[in-house]
């Protein structure tokens, strides 16, 4: 039995037109995703970079990395996240270390429940800055467990 050139091609073409489909909606909704991720502060339309939730355990020392790609000079950028108490004791925050003026940190200091959370909420203020630029912020949580993130972005 022979098949023809022309029932090939169109097998083919088929089979590349749903990858190319498939491959459209995947990007499409991760890029939706993001757009979902980086709201507004309506108030101000500040930018408002929301993270998940953020698992401490014991006295563990965990980094996380957060690009925030291009963004403006002279900008402040919203940082909100919460921060899940998965030890065997009521945790709280002792100390948020930003370094310098250009992070401010908004926490309690009262402690929270074994399986509840916290919010946190930085703000990152771009002001003198300009280029490529990475900044640290480091919380010590009354466990001994650290949690530091580390800001990437690019002031334009």
């Amino acid at each position: 039995m022979r098949i023809g050139v022309g029932v090939v091609t169109r097998a083919i073409t088929g089979a590349i037109t749903k990858v190319i489909t498939k491959a459209g909606a995947i990007i499409l909704a991760c890029l939706t995703l993001v757009g979902c991720a980086a709201k507004r502060d309506k108030a101000n339309q500040t930018p408002r970079i929301l993270m998940p939730v953020v698992e401490v355990v014991a006295d563990e020392t965990r980094t996380d990395t957060v690009n925030l790609g291009r963004v403006g000079q002279g900008q402040t950028l919203l940082y909100e996240f919460s921060i899940e108490n998965q030890t065997t004791e009521p945790l709280s925050i002792i100390a948020c270390e930003t370094g310098c003026g250009c992070v401010t940190a908004e926490y309690s200091t009262k402690p929270w429940a074994v399986g509840t959370a916290d919010r946190c909420r930085l703000e990152i203020h771009t002001d003198g800055r300009n280029g490529l630029w990475m900044h640290r912020v480091n919380w010590v949580l009354s466990s001994g467990a650290k949690y530091d993130i580390v800001f990437r972005m690019e002031v334009k």
